[in-house]
């Protein structure tokens, strides 16, 4: 491994700047949209046209190829400190979206230079009821190159049909199935039997898009399993350390993608199931442990 040699770097100021603008920022996420931790979204459009204006990108995340699991993300940019025009215009630019395609899961996304504790304090009121998520940008300048950091500072609250309280009612295991896969179903079995090596009192529950957790007849979603069509199943586990989990499951080749809450989410694979066993098995542990204490 090369000797690391530390490198003074100097803040810059996008406001203004005569070369490094709203328009070059807009091309760099253009190029590369992994750079805003938005999981594998791609450009759908860029300076949409709407009644309130352009809205600067639209990016989604369709890797799940069900129609009901695409998630749609429209995101303004803006240069210097969050005021309350853009605020506004990033909400209207969201609900046109969703008034057109209601049948996609929309976010608003605000990126900004300088978030302010009293519009950062509005938005997350504001989160409470729209799904919006908001990033802070950083330009820096490293010798002769200049690199654009952003971090996640307002998350979006969890979606309505992962919700710990949701009361399904119809909701049967062959429903579920009918709308993923066999195999996907075969992997959620395969972790009820790693459960209930845990307290074998626990037994499984449905929801339209989801397999829950029961113990003693009460919901305990301490893990949430979402088995898809292409034959794999999103895990959602509560372990009690979220960071220390997502650096195990990192390092097991697992993707965990960034977020505010306190779960872990990860793809699970039939292969993972033998490979991965005794990590799977002291996550849910941990879980399972988190929940009963």
């Amino acid at each position: 491994m090369p000797d690391l040699k530390y490198t003074k770097w100097n803040h810059i100021s996008l406001k203004g700047h005569a070369h490094f603008n709203e328009a070059w920022v807009k091309a760099r996420i253009v190029e590369d949209t992994s750079i805003l931790g938005l999981g594998k979204s791609r450009v759908l459009d860029i300076e949409r046209g709407q009644k309130h204006g352009r809205l600067d990108l639209l990016l989604v995340d369709d890797e799940d190829e069900d129609e009901d699991e695409v998630k749609w993300y429209e995101v303004e940019v803006q240069l210097g400190e969050t005021d309350a025009s853009h605020i506004i215009r990033t909400i209207e630019y969201w609900e046109e979206e969703q008034r057109r395609y209601p049948n996609r899961t929309h976010c608003a996304v605000l990126i900004a230079e300088d978030v302010t504790n009293r519009f950062l304090n509005v938005l997350s009121l504001f989160n409470r009821h729209i799904p919006i998520m908001v990033i802070q940008m950083e330009a820096i300048q490293v010798q002769d190159s200049v690199l654009l950091h952003f971090t996640r500072v307002l998350d979006t609250d969890e979606p309505p049909e992962e919700r710990e309280d949701d009361i399904v009612t119809g909701a049967t295991r062959e429903k579920l199935q009918s709308r993923s896969s066999e195999v996907a179903m075969g992997i959620v079995d395969a972790c009820l039997e790693m459960l209930r090596q845990i307290d074998p009192q626990i037994n499984l529950t449905y929801g339209q898009k989801w397999a829950g957790l029961a113990l003693d007849g009460k919901t305990t979603n301490f893990v949430r399993f979402y088995p898809k069509k292409q034959s794999f199943v999103r895990i959602k586990a509560r372990p009690k350390s979220r960071d220390e989990w997502t650096e195990k499951l990192n390092a097991a080749g697992f993707e965990v993608p960034s977020g505010g809450e306190e779960s872990v989410r990860f793809r699970l694979y039939q292969e993972d199931l033998e490979r991965n066993h005794d990590l799977l098995l002291e996550l849910f542990r941990e879980s399972y442990e988190e929940y009963t204490t």
